[in-house]
């Protein structure tokens, strides 16, 4: 191209970048190419080339310095029909997409030209960069048929350094590789002999949230079994909810909830399915509520009370689970564990009043009797046993004939002899008095003016 000196602001320029630090926007529209002389003629006054031979697309604006940008077109002959000596240069500019286009800067190379040919002798694309003058106008653009634009060299690298410094520059890339089924190897599991391979962890099916990878490349559950509930179909327990059993839950069998109370849990005493859903808990506020869930029956039980059912108790107050042990007639139906306690265990009575620690059996088949606890103490041994209240029989004999030289007494009863020496003996000659005295029989006798030691009275009651 030819050799062109500093680019001079047509007076129509600078109106323009007056407008444009008004607030208006400064869009710079095309480029031409012209051959004519510059002569006397004065530049700022010029609207057009002299002698205007091509236009060309502007590929784009770049603000440089403070108040200055670098305008870039390419230069071919294509359409060339004629070529000519490239003498002159134009940028055109407008304010505004309403504005109207006009010659904005101007240069002219005078006789330091080159000439361009016509299309009929095809050149390498001209990249031609021209500084021009916009003052303080803040908004500069310019406008182009994108299917003209050339990159550069040096364009190209500045975007693929901008492109590859954004954290999401290759997203899509990598979102389409790793969804393609082969894109990558899948680790070979480990066996008991063999070490497996490291590659891609193989995707987890829905479903398998709570479950572990094992080595087989398989998930499975880590739990095997809870409360003797074996895992489901898809080798699932749900922790933290009512525990599902395709089979039936059993008498005994414990079920927890995150809708029951922290301190409760459920523990059955009626076998059979569960419903589809959990029971209600709302009302749970004390253990020994009963909760029905399908054909099963629960009772709420509590995890901190540490005793089981048919345990008894002895409190100031009758505490929430349990039930006095008082004799009471109850209904069998209220009191499913503990007929369960009584039958596994043999605790039926058909006489609660001399077994009261047993179960009477009521009707026999809707009610039964409560364990009487009441006025009687806890006494260690080796079997369940019912002890009868009772004193040491007080045995004595004594005979008034002489035997063998004298007369005779033995056990509580006494003798004593002489009037006047009053000594207690067993064998005399003769017996002036009689006397009885239980601690001759046993020694516990004596030891204490009452057979009713100092006691406090607490209510019997049993977990139920």
């Amino acid at each position: 191209m030819a050799q062109f000196q500093n680019m001079i602001i047509t007076r129509a320029g600078l109106d323009m970048i007056a407008q444009s630090q008004a607030g208006g926007t400064l869009i710079f529209t095309k480029g031409k190419l012209g051959d004519g002389q510059i002569g006397d003629q004065s530049i700022p006054d010029l609207t057009d080339l002299i002698n205007a031979k091509m236009s060309v697309e502007l590929s784009s604006v770049t603000a440089k310095t403070e108040g200055h940008v670098e305008v870039r077109f390419i230069v071919d002959n294509t359409d060339l029909d004629v070529g000519f000596f490239v003498r002159e240069v134009g940028i055109f500019a407008k304010v505004n997409d309403e504005g109207v286009e006009k010659l904005y800067g101007y240069a002219n190379a005078g006789n330091y030209t080159n000439y361009l040919a016509d299309k009929t002798v095809p050149i390498d694309s001209i990249i031609t960069k021209i500084d021009l003058v916009v003052g303080n106008a803040s908004n500069v653009s310019f406008t182009t048929d994108k299917s003209l634009v050339y990159v550069t060299l040096e364009d190209m690298e500045n975007a693929l350094n901008t492109h590859d410094a954004g954290a999401d520059a290759h997203e899509p890339a990598f979102d389409a590789h790793n969804a393609a089924d082969d894109a990558h190897k899948d680790f070979t599991g480990a066996t008991a002999e063999a070490a497996g391979k490291r590659g891609m962890v193989p995707a987890p099916a829905a479903g398998d949230q709570n479950k572990a990878l094992f080595g087989d490349k398989s998930y499975k559950s880590v739990v095997q079994s809870i409360n003797g509930i074996m895992p489901d179909e898809n080798n699932n327990i749900i922790l933290g909810k009512m525990l599902k059993r395709n089979a039936g839950y059993a008498y005994g069998d414990i079920a927890y909830s995150d809708n029951l109370p922290s301190w409760a849990y459920l523990y059955c005493v009626q076998a059979g399915t569960t419903a589809a859903s959990e029971p209600s808990f709302s009302s749970v506020n004390t253990m020994g509520q009963y909760i029905t869930d399908g054909t099963v029956k629960w009772i709420v039980d509590d995890v901190r009370d540490g005793k089981a059912a048919g345990d008894i108790s002895y409190r100031a107050f009758l505490k929430s689970g349990y039930v006095k042990a008082n004799g009471a007639t109850v209904n069998r139906a209220d009191y499913p564990r503990l007929v369960k306690l009584a039958d596994t265990y043999n605790l039926w009575s058909d006489n609660p009043a001399t077994e009261p620690y047993f179960f009477g059996v009521g009707d026999g088949s809707t009610t039964m009797v409560l364990p009487d606890c009441r006025n009687r103490v806890i006494q260690g041994g080796d079997n369940l046993n019912v002890l009868t209240a009772g004193l040491p029989n007080i045995t004595g004999k004594w005979r008034s004939k002489a035997c063998d030289g004298g007369y005779y007494a033995e056990g509580c009863v006494y003798g004593i002899g002489e009037p006047s020496g009053g000594s207690r003996a067993n064998e005399a000659p003769g017996f002036e008095h009689l006397g009885i005295d239980a601690s001759l029989s046993s020694s516990i006798y004596g030891n204490s003016n009452t057979v009713q030691p100092p006691a406090l009275q607490l209510i019997p009651q049993i977990k139920f």
